[in-house]
C-alpha cells in the first residue's frame, strides 16, 4: 500500500520468501580457473619461442617440469616484453590470502633450492582493462647466495612449477602448484579481470623495485627465448560471469498500489539461474529524473565466495533498457557474496528519461556460480516527487 511519508512515496516494505536455487547437476560447462584471452602482447629484443602456438599457449593450465627442469610450454616476452591476459567468463575474486598464481618456468640449479635460475617479471592487475595496480616488489641486492629465491618479492618468474595436468596437482593450490603467489589485499582491489606481466630488462637496461634498488635478473638476452617465460595464469578465487537474457515481461494495467511479486524458482538444472522480480509502476508515479531506491536482501548460506548479477531493467513495451545507462546493451552491478552471510544491497538510481516508457520496472539477479544456494527478497523500494 502506497503512504506518503516526508515528501516520499514509499511501497512494498516487507520481506518476499527467500528464492533460493539447488543445483543437482549442471549440463553446461563450467568456466576454468585460466584466462579466456591476450588483449595485448609487445614482444621484446630477442623474443620469439613459443609464438608459433600463441595464444593458446598462454591460456591454459601450467606444464610444469618440477624444481630441476624448465617447461618448454611457455611464450618468451623477450627482453622487456609485456603481455596482458584477460577473464572473460570469471572474474578473479579476493578471497582469504592467495587470489592469483602465475608460472614461468624457473628451476634450481643443480637441484639446490638456494639457486634459482630465473627471469622476473613485474605483475600488474585491473579491474577494467585501464586503470592497472602493480603488486609491491623488491628485491634484495645484499641478499645470499646471489641466486637465492628470498632475494626477490612481489615479482612473477621466481619459483619453479610444479603443477602439470598429468600430475594431479592442482594449479590453484598455492601450496602445492608451484608459481608466483599474488594476493588482491596487496593492490587493494576487491576483484580483478585483467592481468599484465612485464619482464624487468637485463643488464645495463636493468629495472628498478619500489625502492629504487636495480634489479638483477639471471636471464640472458639472445636467440629468440629471452625475457620473461609465461607458461600460465590460475585464479585461486574466482566467479563464474553468466549473462541471463531477460524476457520481455508483459505490459501491465496502471495502478498505484505497486506490488513485487516473485516469479516461480527455476528448474534446478538451469544454467543461468535467475531469480526475478516485477514491480508495476504506472505513469501517473513516475517522471524522468525522479530518484528510485531498490533494496534487496541477499544470502549465502553455503561455504563458498560467489557473487550475483543484479540488473535493473525498464520494459518499455517489450523494448528492454538497463541501468545505470538505461540503454539496450545488458549491464548489470556485479556483488560478492562471502559465505554464510546475509544482508542488503541498496540500489539508488533515477527514473531514466524514456519517452512513453511502460509500467513495468524488473530486477533481475543471476548467480555466477551454479554450486550456491542463493539468495533473493526484495525488501524496499522508494520513489519521490
Amino acid at each position: 500500500m502506497i503512504r506518503q511519508s516526508a515528501g516520499f512515496y514509499k511501497f512494498c516494505r516487507r520481506v518476499l520468501p527467500v528464492i533460493a536455487v539447488f543445483f543437482g547437476c549442471v549440463t553446461a560447462a563450467l568456466a576454468d580457473p585460466f584466462p579466456d584471452a591476450v588483449t595485448a602482447f609487445t614482444p621484446g629484443d630477442s623474443a620469439g619461442f613459443g609464438q608459433d602456438q600463441f595464444p593458446d599457449i598462454v591460456l591454459g593450465p601450467p606444464e610444469g617440469a618440477g624444481t630441476s627442469a624448465g617447461s618448454l610450454d611457455v611464450l618468451s616476452l623477450g627482453d622487456g616484453g609485456s603481455i596482458t591476459l584477460e577473464f572473460t567468463d570469471n572474474i578473479v575474486e579476493n578471497g582469504p590470502g592467495v587470489d592469483l598464481i602465475i608460472f614461468e618456468n624457473a628451476f634450481y640449479s643443480a637441484g639446490n633450492p638456494e639457486n634459482v635460475f630465473c627471469e622476473v617479471a613485474f605483475v600488474e592487475v585491473s579491474e577494467d582493462g585501464i586503470t592497472y595496480y602493480r603488486f609491491p616488489n623488491d628485491y634484495n641486492p645484499e641478499g645470499t647466495p646471489v641466486n637465492n629465491p628470498a632475494n626477490w618479492s612481489g615479482f612473477a618468474g621466481v619459483h619453479p612449477v610444479l603443477s602439470h595436468p598429468g600430475n594431479g596437482i592442482d594449479p590453484t593450490n598455492p601450496d602445492l602448484a608451484g608459481g608466483d603467489a599474488f594476493d588482491l589485499d596487496e593492490v587493494g582491489l576487491d576483484r580483478i579481470r585483467f592481468v599484465r606481466i612485464i619482464d624487468t630488462h637485463e643488464g645495463e637496461n636493468a629495472a628498478v623495485d619500489d625502492d629504487g634498488d636495480t634489479i638483477y635478473d639471471p636471464g640472458y638476452p639472445g636467440g629468440d627465448n629471452a625475457g620473461f617465460d609465461l607458461d600460465a595464469v590460475a585464479a585461486v578465487y574466482s566467479v563464474e560471469l553468466y549473462t541471463p537474457t531477460p524476457a520481455a515481461t508483459p505490459t501491465s494495467e496502471p495502478t498505484l498500489t505497486p506490488t513485487p511479486s516473485p516469479s516461480p524458482s527455476p528448474s534446478p538444472a538451469a544454467t543461468p539461474a535467475e531469480f526475478r522480480f516485477t514491480l508495476s509502476l504506472s505513469r501517473e508515479q513516475f517522471s524522468p529524473g525522479d530518484p528510485f531506491v531498490l533494496e534487496t536482501g541477499y544470502e549465502n548460506p553455503g561455504n563458498t565466495l560467489t557473487g550475483i548479477r543484479l540488473y535493473v531493467i525498464l520494459d518499455v513495451y517489450g523494448d528492454l533498457f538497463f541501468r545505470p545507462a538505461w540503454t539496450r546493451e545488458p549491464d548489470a552491478e556485479i556483488i560478492s557474496i562471502p559465505p554464510g552471510i546475509s544482508g542488503d544491497i541498496l540500489l539508488e538510481f533515477t527514473w531514466p528519461d524514456i519517452r512513453d516508457h511502460a509500467e513495468d520496472l524488473v530486477i533481475w539477479g543471476g548467480l555466477l556460480t551454479p554450486e550456491i544456494t542463493l539468495l533473493g527478497t526484495v525488501q524496499r523500494c522508494e520513489f519521490r516527487y
